[in-house]
C-alpha cells in the first residue's frame, strides 16, 4: 500500500463503494502543482480537447489549485466544486474544534496548520505565490476577512503551534520546474 498512489486509491474506493471507475489516471503528481501541469499533459497525451477543467476537492485547497490552472492554462474555464466545507468554532475550553468534520478528517492542529499555509502561499505580494511573489500560480484575491483572520491567529500565537510553511523550494509554475517532481509542503 505504501507505493499505491493517491490516484489509485482514490479509483478503488471508487470501484469498491460505487461501482464506477477513472477512465484515466494520473500517477506522477506528488503535490499541486505537479496535479495541474501533469493533469494538463495527461489530457493532450491522449488527444482530449477540454475547455472547461472541474476541480473537486477540500475546499481548504480550491483557491491555489484554481490558480494554478489559471497560471498554465489560461484558456481553460475552471469550474470548482467543494467535496466539503469544513467549519472551525472556538470549543468551550476556548481551543479550536470542528463542528462537524467529514469522516476521516485529519486532526484539527492539522487543518489549521495547512489553512495557516495557504493564506501566505495564496497573497499576491513577494513572499506569496503569485505573479508580484514566486509566480507559481495566477493572482488570488484574498479576501479582508480572511487575511484579518490569519493576521489574529498568527497575533494569538497560533502559528507556534503549527508547521512554518514558507519555503523557498520551487511550486506550481516555476518555469525551471515544469514537468518535475515539485515540492510542497503542505501536503
Amino acid at each position: 500500500m505504501a507505493d499505491t498512489t493517491e490516484a489509485a486509491i482514490f479509483d478503488r474506493y471508487l470501484r469498491e463503494h460505487h461501482g464506477v471507475h477513472a477512465d484515466l489516471l494520473e500517477h506522477a503528481s506528488t503535490n499541486r502543482g505537479n496535479n495541474v501541469s501533469n493533469t494538463l499533459a495527461l489530457l493532450t497525451a491522449h488527444n482530449i480537447t477540454h475547455d472547461r477543467i472541474l476541480i473537486i476537492q477540500d475546499a481548504s485547497m480550491q483557491r491555489r489549485m484554481d490558480a494554478g490552472f489559471r497560471l498554465l492554462a489560461p484558456q481553460i474555464r475552471v469550474v470548482n466544486f467543494a467535496a466539503h466545507r469544513t467549519h472551525l468554532h472556538q470549543t468551550s475550553s476556548g481551543e479550536l474544534g470542528f463542528r462537524s468534520p467529514p469522516a476521516g478528517m485529519w486532526p484539527v492542529h492539522q487543518y489549521v496548520s495547512l489553512l495557516m499555509g495557504e493564506i501566505p502561499r495564496l497573497t499576491d505580494d513577494p513572499g506569496g505565490y503569485g505573479p508580484a511573489g514566486k509566480q507559481f500560480i495566477a493572482h488570488v484575491d484574498v479576501p479582508e476577512p480572511v487575511t484579518r483572520a490569519h493576521r489574529d491567529l498568527l497575533s494569538a500565537g497560533y502559528l507556534s503551534r503549527t508547521v512554518q510553511v514558507h519555503d523557498q523550494r520551487p511550486m506550481v509554475g516555476d518555469p525551471s520546474t515544469r514537468g518535475t517532481d515539485l515540492h510542497d509542503p503542505a501536503q
